[in-house]
């Protein structure tokens, strides 16, 4: 049994997911994985550097309205930016040069909303460590639900 990735429709230019992908509307994140017609408990919210500044910035409070839709479906929502951890908290991406935030704010702010939210924000080089670092994740993920949730997998969300 083998889970199929599902890119949300809202997803301007989506990650190059060569095969085993479908196009169509998600209640949270940009990316999911499902078997059986049954979404696996994690979802990406793909951001791209300037955006995700924005969203920690001035977005805050949509943000968290977000992470408890995914809370309320029961899906962990995890954060992936196409942006070095360095490059990000040294400002050295395309938009950064507006913002006037201080590296050291920038970086408590960062931490500060993974502490108090318990998320977890994946940092990737380019759109193709992106697509690798999520079709990896739901490879693991798939085969601990198989391995822990079979039943429920097998039955199918009919």
């Amino acid at each position: 049994m083998s889970y199929k990735v599902i890119i949300d429709t809202r997803e301007k230019i989506p990650l190059g997911f060569r095969k085993n992908f479908e196009v169509r509307g998600l209640k949270a994140g940009d990316y999911a994985a499902e078997i059986n017609n049954i979404l696996l408990p994690v979802v990406f919210e793909r951001k791209d550097p300037s955006d995700w500044l924005g969203t920690l910035m001035q977005g805050h409070d949509r943000f968290i309205r977000e992470l408890g839709k995914a809370e309320e479906l029961e899906q962990k929502l995890i954060v992936i930016v196409e942006c070095s951890y360095t490059d990000f908290v040294t400002k050295k991406f395309k938009g950064a040069r507006h913002s006037r935030i201080r590296q050291d704010v920038l970086t408590k702010i960062l931490h500060s909303t993974m502490i108090s939210h318990n998320l977890q924000v994946v940092f990737c080089n380019n759109r193709s460590e992106m697509t690798k670092y999520i079709r990896n994740y739901f490879n693991a993920l798939s085969k601990h639900e198989l391995k822990h949730n079979k039943e429920k997998y097998e039955k199918g969300g009919e």
